[in-house]
Parts: C-alpha cells; structure tokens; sequence
C-alpha cells in the first residue's frame, strides 16, 4: 500500500491537473481531456467552517468521469488510470 502524507493538489499538478472554472475559494483539479461532460478524474478539497456556532468538516471527493468514488486515489492508481486513457 502506497504510503504519501503530500496532499493530492499538490501531486496532481505534477501529474498536470488543472482548475477548471470553480468558485476561487473551493480546490477543484482536473485530469485528462473533457469528455461527454466529464473529465476522467476529478479532486475537489475538502473544506471546514462554520455554520450555526458549529465547525462543519467536509472530506475530500474523488470522481471518475462524474462518478463519485469512496475512498481517496493515490498516485500511483491515478497514473494507471491516465495510463489507460492514452
């Protein structure tokens, strides 16, 4: 099992994800080439704040092709992946 403590933004940019037009606030990167509505994979970082004098924590989200997805990529499944899209 793949251990890495780098947060996934910063690894998908290496791999050359982009942001997509997205509110400025919410961490929103994509891979590969946009397609019948989707991009093939999608992180979008999770957020804290407070809401009602309560600290709300949403996780992070993973999509393939639209489809949310349980549990985080690692890098190495994400390269597969775009591998298999070449």
């Amino acid at each position: 099992m793949e251990v890495n403590n780098q947060y996934p933004a910063d690894w998908l940019k290496e791999l050359g994800a982009v942001r997509p037009m997205t509110v400025g606030s919410e961490v929103v990167f994509v891979l590969g080439k946009w397609h019948k509505g989707y991009y093939p994979i999608e992180f979008t970082g999770g957020k804290k704040f407070v809401k009602n004098g309560k600290m709300i924590e949403t996780p992070d989200q993973w999509r393939l092709f639209g489809q949310l997805i349980e549990g985080p990529l690692t890098r190495a499944e994400v390269e597969a992946i775009l591998e298999q899209l070449k």
